[in-house]
């Protein structure tokens, strides 16, 4: 009788075509593991030379603040990438939502390596809406005689959303955006009353006028003026900032009268100064 000697193979050099050739229910767990294991090891062997740079996260939602990045110019990035003309206004707007969604009290501080969530910008670029700012008139553009570097109004008097809690309340004033440093002018001649900090307002000045209006300048960055000052019409008080509770540089601008806000949109505009 013959015998066949069958040589000794160990079990994990049988491959998968010899599998194959015994059919699929005689594959063996190991045979089917190993290859597993072999593609798991490729993948986590990539060469770092093709690993995505955490600048890559700035084509997501999420952007990670590199050396010298500010919110606005990330906020103009993703506008621009998500197909908006991301125009000052919108920037301006964006950086406060940016800021509300990320918990960020101070725009103007973010530091590297921080991870920002911008997926607040997607509804409002899609829909071709940018909330949380009051709806005003941009001509004429008298509001420009505050801070002639002005770019945009952001916001205008009356109801509107917070941008630090979302929650809609009364804006007493209007936002002016401009260029950090740049000169506040006197909406007209007065008498300086207020020059220093308030709470919210940042580094502020209030001027009584003549008629019995006040104006109220906020969120500066320097102040120029001091208490018992007399200033002139479109005389510099001091330089736009975000001091304060503020989302961005801007001047927050108000005018009341015996304690009452009023709008300061017909005023700027040659409107009657005589308001009860």
């Amino acid at each position: 009788m013959n015998v066949v000697v069958v040589s000794n193979i160990p079990t994990r050099t049988i491959n998968n075509a010899a599998a194959a050739t015994r059919g699929a229910n005689t594959a063996s767990f190991k045979d089917i593991l190993t290859p597993m294991c072999e593609s798991a090891s490729r993948i986590t062997s990539t060469p770092s030379s093709i690993v995505p740079k955490p600048s890559a996260l700035r084509q997501l939602d999420r952007v990670v603040v590199h050396q010298g990045d500010c919110l606005s110019r990330i906020c103009s990035e993703q506008l621009k990438e998500k197909g908006s003309a991301a125009s000052q206004q919108e920037i301006y707007t964006a950086v406060k939502r940016v800021a509300e969604a990320n918990h960020i009290a101070d725009p103007d501080k973010i530091y590297a390596g921080q991870t920002l969530d911008m997926s607040v910008l997607a509804t409002s670029v899609s829909s071709g809406v940018i909330p949380n700012a009051v709806t005003v008139p941009e001509s004429p553009q008298q509001w420009k005689a505050l801070v002639k570097e002005a770019v945009a109004l952001a916001s205008g008097f009356g109801l509107r959303k917070d941008p630090f809690t979302g929650q809609v309340h009364q804006h007493n004033g209007i936002d002016v955006v401009a260029p950090a440093g740049a000169p506040i002018h006197a909406m007209a001649a007065g008498s300086v009353i207020f020059s220093g900090w308030k709470a919210g307002y940042g580094n502020t000045v209030i001027i009584r006028h003549e008629d019995g209006l006040e104006s109220l300048y906020g969120h500066a960055s320097t102040l120029l003026v001091q208490v018992g000052e007399l200033v002139a019409c479109h005389t510099p008080i001091g330089s736009v900032g975000s001091t304060g509770r503020a989302t961005g540089a801007h001047l927050h601008f108000e005018v009341r009268k015996n304690g009452k806000a009023l709008d300061p949109m017909p005023l700027l505009n040659g409107g009657s100064r005589q308001v009860g």
